[in-house]
């Protein structure tokens, strides 16, 4: 089996893009504060009453804010805003990434390394015993080399790979997709999120979930691009912060069935990276041949 991707979609997000007249913070403060009523909010003192008004007044920017986005074009462009513009997208032709995975089943934590260019990808990762599993992808193979020998992912397909190797993706994300249309706003993991549902060129569901306040990536819900049979699985993105570029999303939480696997990165850096790193090892060269 094949080790994560130590790239998962998104790689950046944070600047807050919402629209003052959307804000709904002021009525998130109101429902912790309710002392707080504006001028017009009834007199009675009495607490449900007050409850009543405030939920009312938080459905009201609820229902203000979800009427914001009228496409799926509008909010992948609230996201890029969001995330630092096109520009500063653009600009990543390199990236390093430095990180540490839990998993179910797995005692202690792992670390890892990862590198990647567009349409390049290289990871290292660290086993709590000591163990390494190197995996990469050169722009047509996926391949891993650990402790059991070499061997080629036969089964994904390369777009799905390039995909996740795209540097640019936030750019063009609907390329990947035979459909990606906004399905509307719904709750998602505790979050009001604007729902894209995508379906991938190979027919597999694969859905998008953008906050609907903060305009950043708050998770996927898709189904594996692999041949065989897969149950769905949830991706959220959480803790963004920046590291001299766009913000990227510092913890990745994955549940599939019943294995949960958390990945932290630790830092995230933009040098230069050689193309010749990326090149397959001695062992997968073997198989090819």
């Amino acid at each position: 089996m094949f080790v994560t991707n130590p790239f998962p979609r998104p790689r950046f997000s944070c600047t807050l893009v919402t629209p003052p007249i959307f804000n709904t913070s002021p009525y998130l403060t109101l429902l912790k504060r309710k002392e707080h009523l504006p001028p017009d909010a009834p007199s009675n003192r009495d607490a449900h009453r007050k409850d009543s008004y405030a939920h009312s007044l938080l459905r009201r920017a609820r229902l203000a804010a979800d009427a914001f986005a009228q496409t799926a074009a509008e909010v992948l462009e609230r996201y890029r805003q969001a995330i630092g513009e096109v520009d500063a997208i653009e600009k990543i032709q390199s990236e390093t990434r430095h990180g540490e995975m839990e998993e179910t089943g797995m005692k202690g934590k792992a670390t890892f390394v990862g590198y990647a260019k567009p349409f390049l990808q290289l990871g290292k990762l660290t086993l709590p015993d000591g163990r390494e599993i190197l995996s990469g992808f050169n722009g047509g193979i996926s391949w891993e080399v650990s402790a059991k020998g070499a061997s080629i992912d036969k089964d994904s397909p390369v777009e799905a790979a390039r995909r996740d190797a795209d540097l640019q993706y936030e750019l063009h994300q609907p390329d990947y997709f035979r459909n990606f249309d906004l399905a509307g706003a719904v709750d998602f993991e505790g979050r009001r999120c604007y729902w894209l549902h995508g379906i991938t060129h190979r027919g597999k569901d694969n859905s998008h979930f953008y906050d609907v306040e903060t305009g950043l990536l708050a998770g996927y819900r898709f189904q594996s691009d692999n041949s065989s049979s897969t149950p769905v699985t949830t991706l959220l993105f959480q803790e963004y912060r920046r590291f001299g570029g766009p913000s990227v999303a510092t913890k990745v939480i994955s549940h599939t069935g019943d294995r949960t696997q958390t990945i932290t990165f630790t830092s995230v850096s933009y040098g230069r990276l050689e193309d010749s790193i990326f090149d397959l090892p001695q062992a997968v060269k073997a198989l090819q041949q």
